[in-house]
Parts: structure tokens; C-alpha cells; sequence
């Protein structure tokens, strides 16, 4: 074909080739110049069209390739929550450790009406040293509407896992908690005083020197509500429950994990008792 090709054009004769890609017209020049292409679907009438079986295969491939990548991406969403967790609650970490420092080591409860939740320094113990100001009245770890109000927006505290967005809220005016405090540090050691109008119960903090094994013992976790327990727990991430310890690192802590259920007075229930011991 190319010999024949460079043949005509130097004897410059007139001729149509015909070949499979179209027609090439030969002037008396020698030069070439190209007719309409079979290529060409408006020269020829006729459109390359998707019969019905070949549209639903390529239907049937996205959907394949939608059902691999979906799962993908789903688990990659979860993983972003959990570490927008975790980065949470080494603030409430940190915030914690800062506080203890400040009073003594002793483990921030209840004075008046601040206690370690207050979303500002006015109600929160431990709002100023995570720069928190909310004066909507939503707390740490806290989803609710604006100052209790149901006509007012609902807001998601600074401090909080993501999941709570997506999650109904638990009490129309209370919200929903998303982070709860150990109540066995909140409250390490409780009697009921006999008084005249029938008691009441007294409560002492734990002290920083009572933490047997600080990088074991639970301070936060996410829990159902403000005081930590181990029914209240929630595992929010692929029964995973993020955690942070005495010691301030955090980790995950699977569902029925030992070191949540066994209460006794073993090495695992330094989970829950700083000391060790259940004797309170």
C-alpha cells in the first residue's frame, strides 16, 4: 500500500485509492487531498449506538464497583470520627492534668454550681484551661438546645465526638452527653452522714498519690451521661470506646473487655478504683 502510494504520487497520475479508512483523491500535482472518512458517521448516515444488553452491563459494573468502593468509605468516615474523638478528649486530658496541678493534685467534683462539665469558666471547673466559653449553657461532651430551651438551635460542645450529630437527642431540654467522668474518682470515697433529716451523702475526690497504676485507671470515657459507670457507657465506634486515663494518654477499650466487666478486687478493676481495691 505505501509503495503503490509513493509510486502514483510521483508519477502524478490521477487515480482513487480505496482502502478501509476512507478515499484519497490524487491530483495531477501529485498532491493529496482526503474525501469523506467511513469515520465519519454523518458522511456514512449511520450512529454507534449502546444496545440495551450493553447498557446493562455498564449498569451492572457501577453498581460492582459502587458496592466495593461504598464500605471503603464508610469505614474511612468512622475512622475520621474516632480520631476527631480522640483529639477531643487528650484535650480533656490535658485540661485535667493542668487543673490537678493547680489544686493540689486532687481530681476536679463539684463546687456549688461548677462542676468538671461547665462549658464556661463561670460554670466549669475545667472550661478555662480548654479555653471554653460557651454561653449557650452547653456542656463538655454535650449536644443540646441553646440554654435548655427547646425553641432555641441545638449545638454541639467543642469538646465532643462527632457522633453525636447524627444521634437523636436523649432528652428534648437535657440533650444528649457524649463523655462521662469516673465515678469512682468523682466520688472516691462516699458514706451517708446520719443528720436529723435522715442523711446525706458525703463524698471525697481521689488524690493523685491514691492511683495505684495512673496509665490504668479510666478518668473520661464516652458514656451516656456526666458520671461515668459502667453501664453507662456507650461505644460509639465500632463497639470501641475511647478512653482517656489517669496517666493522660487515651485508648480504645472493646466492649466486654475485662477490664470493664470484672469488678472484683483484681489487677483489672484498676479500671474503674484508682487503688485498686473495691471498698467504696
Amino acid at each position: 500500500m505505501i509503495r503503490r502510494f509513493a509510486g502514483l504520487v510521483l508519477r502524478g497520475k490521477k487515480e482513487w485509492q480505496k482502502s478501509g479508512t476512507g478515499k484519497i483523491r490524487f491530483r495531477e500535482d501529485g498532491a493529496a487531498r482526503f474525501s469523506a472518512s467511513r469515520l465519519s458517521p454523518v458522511s456514512t448516515g449511520t450512529i454507534r449506538i449502546f444496545t440495551l444488553i450493553e447498557l446493562l452491563i455498564v449498569v451492572a459494573i457501577i453498581a460492582i464497583l459502587a458496592g466495593m468502593l461504598l464500605p471503603a468509605l464508610n469505614k474511612a468516615r468512622e475512622m475520621a470520627y474516632k480520631i476527631s474523638c480522640v483529639n477531643s478528649m487528650s484535650s480533656l486530658g490535658k485540661g485535667y492534668i493542668m487543673y490537678t496541678g493547680d489544686y493540689s493534685y486532687l481530681a476536679p467534683f463539684r463546687v456549688g454550681n461548677r462542676a468538671w462539665y461547665g462549658g464556661n469558666p463561670d460554670t466549669g471547673l475545667l472550661a478555662t484551661y480548654l479555653s471554653l466559653n460557651n454561653r449557650h449553657s452547653v456542656n463538655i461532651g454535650h449536644r443540646a438546645h441553646w440554654y435548655g430551651q427547646v425553641a432555641q438551635p441545638i449545638e454541639r460542645s467543642q469538646i465532643s465526638c462527632p457522633v453525636l450529630d447524627r444521634l437523636p437527642l436523649q432528652e428534648t431540654i437535657g440533650g444528649t452527653y457524649g463523655y462521662g467522668y469516673n465515678q469512682s474518682v468523682y466520688a472516691f470515697y462516699e458514706t451517708t452522714l446520719d443528720v436529723a433529716d435522715g442523711g446525706y451523702w458525703a463524698a471525697r475526690v481521689a488524690h493523685q498519690k491514691e492511683f495505684k497504676m495512673p496509665s490504668k485507671t479510666a478518668l473520661f470515657m464516652e458514656a451516656l451521661e456526666s458520671m461515668g459507670r459502667k453501664i453507662s457507657m456507650r461505644y460509639s465506634h465500632s463497639l470501641m470506646n475511647n478512653v482517656i486515663f489517669a496517666d493522660g494518654h487515651t485508648d480504645s477499650v472493646r466492649q466486654f473487655s475485662p477490664f470493664i466487666e470484672n469488678n472484683g478486687a483484681t489487677y483489672r478493676s484498676l479500671f474503674w478504683y484508682p487503688d485498686g481495691r473495691k471498698t467504696y
